[in-house]
């Protein structure tokens, strides 16, 4: 008979906060977090410190707890051609000296899978599950306008769009005809300061239909103002980035 293995508690207490963490979309409180474990309660807090230390969740002004970008750029890893695709993400950051998000719709959300950040552009941290707030970022906006007609509403009937500024559109119907209108060619979006104050971006949709994602940068809403040209920019590296997928998954095949 084999020994049983040794198991250490404090890793398995630690990843079973991370997946109830995930289950709340990513953010809830320690005392949530303690209840959904049953972990009492002063371990969570020592367990949350220690994830907040290492990165792997942030805290917020109100106390709650998210998911960091950390979380997302770990599962990034498994990405065909990541070192490529990281390198087209870097040159984007480099160019425009903003940071960069790539997301990708799974068949049922939206994910940020890669984020390259800019020192001169700090990145604005996902405190709002992205797979929830599609509605409002432009990488969001590209992937929904790219997507069939039918799986993008089946997304807003799951994830109802709710309000994160002042400038988040909410309404269905002024939504969807502002999705209608992007150009399906290579569906550009647009996000004036509707995830975030003061922050604008621009993304560009790579690939169509259930696969599709979207690269995008995140500047000053004044900065965006005054160089529509980042708009060209964006679009180059989607398409370099499409190409770079498309031959990862061919040589995989």
């Amino acid at each position: 008979m084999k020994p049983e293995p040794t198991l250490i508690q404090s890793v398995q207490r630690a990843l079973y906060l991370m997946e109830a963490l995930a289950a709340r979309n990513g953010r809830g409180t320690v005392k949530q977090l303690s209840r959904d474990t049953n972990i009492a309660l002063p371990t969570a807090y020592h367990l949350v410190r220690t994830l907040a230390h290492e990165g792997y969740v942030n805290r917020l002004d109100d106390g709650s707890i998210v998911i960091s970008a950390r979380v997302a750029d770990l599962a990034s890893s498994s990405l065909p051609g990541k070192a490529e695709i990281r390198g087209i993400l870097g040159s984007l950051r480099d160019s425009t000296g903003a940071s960069v998000y790539f997301a990708r719709f799974d068949g049922r959300q939206i994910s940020i899978v890669e984020v390259v950040q800019s020192p001169r552009t700090p990145r604005i941290d996902v405190y709002v599950g992205a797979h929830e707030s599609g509605h409002a970022t432009a990488v969001g906006k590209a992937i929904l306008a790219a997507l069939p007609i039918d799986v993008r509403h089946d997304y807003l009937k799951t994830y109802v769009p709710q309000a994160l500024t002042a400038n988040t559109i909410t309404e269905l119907p002024v939504l969807n005809a502002q999705l209608d209108q992007i150009p399906q060619q290579r569906s550009v979006a647009y996000d004036h300061e509707e995830y975030a104050p003061k922050v604008s971006c621009v993304a560009a949709a790579l690939n169509k239909g259930e696969s599709a994602g979207a690269i995008g940068i995140a500047v000053s809403t004044r900065r965006l103002a005054r160089e529509p040209e980042l708009q060209e920019v964006v679009i180059d590296a989607a398409a370099k980035l499409e190409r770079a997928l498309t031959l990862a998954n061919t040589q995989l095949a």
